[in-house]
């Protein structure tokens, strides 16, 4: 009875203590206009997720297109903004 005591006290410590929530991971991928609103965002959500923006700036589409895969790389990413903005428009 008393080991049983025991493992259900080491079981609730452990959720307790050692048990921390998988913050979701956002990426932001866009141009000029998002890199103005990502520090916001960022501050934002500080608490809720881990939120980073793609080097530099997106530009166009066809910036996207090429480096995508660089940006996105291996990581198991939550959510994936886009935002090209008027890029676009010249290309």
């Amino acid at each position: 009875m008393k080991s049983k005591f025991y493992f259900l006290i080491a079981i609730f410590i452990f959720l307790c203590l050692g048990y921390k929530p998988k913050e979701p991971k956002i990426l932001i991928i866009g141009d000029s206009i998002s890199m103005g609103y990502f520090s916001k965002v960022k501050e934002a959500l500080a608490t809720k997720a881990i939120v980073l923006h793609n080097p530099g700036n997106a530009q166009h589409t066809g910036t996207r297109l090429k480096k995508i895969k660089d940006w996105i790389g291996k990581e198991d990413w939550d959510i994936i903004q886009f935002n090209q903005g008027l890029w676009n428009l010249w290309q």
